[in-house]
């Protein structure tokens, strides 16, 4: 496969060099991207407004999970293991 055909149906997914990642969208060497994390976090427009221009970029702070209903569901896995851990020791004791 040709790289110059190749490019333009690439998409990166992950951690990356933001500056380069910038200029290889806007060079064409790449599709899209997508990020869950940014060098700085929280992001701000005045440091990402050029990355966020580009429609083929998806991109959302490192907390882009934390949403209630998120957390809620975290905290009741946490007390649900911790609760069996607790069973089972009293389990070793008898």
């Amino acid at each position: 496969m040709h790289y110059e055909y190749a490019a333009h149906k690439w998409i990166l997914v992950g951690i990356v060099n933001e500056a380069d990642l910038t200029k290889a969208l806007a060079e064409g060497h790449l599709w899209g991207a997508g990020l869950d994390c940014h060098e700085q976090e929280p992001p701000t427009f005045e440091q990402y407004s050029a990355l966020w221009e580009n429609l083929n970029v998806v991109s959302t702070p490192h907390i882009g999970a934390a949403t209630t209903r998120a957390q809620e569901a975290s905290a009741m896995a946490a007390v649900n293991y911790l609760y069996d851990y607790l069973n089972y020791l009293m389990s070793m004791k008898n």
